[in-house]
């Protein structure tokens, strides 16, 4: 039950994270590299975040988008990684930075935790 309430409740975050990508495409800019299109990539970026959201509340596109969430936010590691190490960090602030990192691997421990199978004894398989 536990399992399931966190899948739905980090669902409805990554849907929130996803529009957030088009409501305010401007706060994303500092994470992309000058090479890339910016707003091409958020809007990307957002679509992707708002379906693999999506996919975790129907059965048959769940283990789709619990897989792909974990994907996602181990691709998003770096840029936190990197980011507390810059002079003007992306996300606002060095502390910020600071704080963010620890927040990913949460957030990764997470999507890895919702991707674990429950056995026929309740129990999570990995």
């Amino acid at each position: 039950m536990f399992k399931k309430f966190l899948t739905l409740f980090f669902g409805l975050f990554m849907m929130i994270a996803g529009l957030m990508h088009f409501i305010k495409p401007k706060m994303y800019f500092p994470f992309i590299p000058d090479f890339f299109p910016e707003y091409t990539i958020v809007y990307l970026s957002g679509i992707v975040e708002f379906v693999l959201g999506l996919s975790v509340f129907y059965k048959p596109t769940r283990q789709f988008g619990n897989s792909g969430i974990l994907l996602l936010m181990i691709v998003f590691l770096p840029l936190h990684f990197i980011d507390m190490f810059l002079d003007q960090p992306a996300i606002g602030s060095r502390m910020l930075a600071l704080m963010r990192f620890p927040a990913q691997l949460l957030l990764i421990w997470i999507a890895w935790f919702m991707n674990c199978k429950e056995s026929n004894s309740g129990e999570y398989d990995h």
